[in-house]
């Protein structure tokens, strides 16, 4: 009985071993026109044990590219494999930022990055719609663009935010993979610094029109 699982153990690491060489080289969701609404363990399996090295963050819900970004699930991250599709604005009069502050006690605010389409108020759920909120907008469209200045806005927006001491924050975002990542990494990343505020990303459970009444806390 023992020399069967001996044998059965070495023959589930000889092939899982095997599997994690094939898929070294290889890119996790390769498909960026599909949307992929896993679970976070899905992706920790795919990097650690099945050995892919390498995720495509076009096609994944924006709450599980934060996930993946911060935590360093996978080695490599591709924000988009078409991402020479991308023009290029560094024109801050093509970014603006909104403080709308509101009278209220609560220690809680929206950030609002509208960058591929406009996030509408409506969209936003009733029980935020009170809420003091910051408001980065792009007025590009009809492409995608690699838009610094819509990054160094939402850091700029963030910092302003942390200063004032709040203690909840709700991200709305309709940002592209290529921007996502340069705001995770430049707003978001703390390097293990105390943050004193929970941040939770909202989410569309369905439709574009719809509101985003999911909320995912990520840090």
């Amino acid at each position: 009985m023992s020399l069967n699982y001996l044998i059965g153990a070495l023959l589930f690491f000889t092939v899982l071993n095997f599997w994690k060489k094939q898929n070294t080289n290889k890119l996790f969701n390769a498909n960026g026109n599909v949307y992929y609404s896993f679970y976070y363990p899905f992706f920790w399996i795919a990097s650690n044990i099945l050995g892919y090295e390498k995720v495509q963050l076009a096609g994944i819900p924006l709450h599980l590219q934060y996930k993946l970004v911060l935590r360093g699930t996978f080695p490599q991250i591709i924000t988009d494999a078409w991402e020479n599709h991308y023009d290029k604005n560094d024109n801050s009069d093509l970014v603006e930022i909104i403080y709308s502050e509101k009278i209220t006690r609560k220690k809680e605010i929206n950030l609002i990055i509208s960058d591929t389409y406009f996030i509408k108020d409506e969209e936003i759920p009733s029980e935020y719609r009170e809420l003091s909120s910051v408001r980065v907008t792009s007025k590009l469209k009809d492409r995608r663009y690699l838009n610094n200045e819509l990054v160094q806005k939402t850091r700029e927006a963030m910092g302003t935010i942390r200063a004032n001491g709040y203690t909840s924050i709700y991200v709305l975002s309709t940002a592209n993979p290529q921007n996502n990542l340069n705001i995770i990494n430049s707003t978001f990343r703390f390097f293990g610094r105390f943050v004193g505020a929970k941040i939770y990303i909202m989410q569309k459970p369905n439709g574009i029109n719809s509101e985003y009444k999911k909320k995912y806390r990520i840090i």
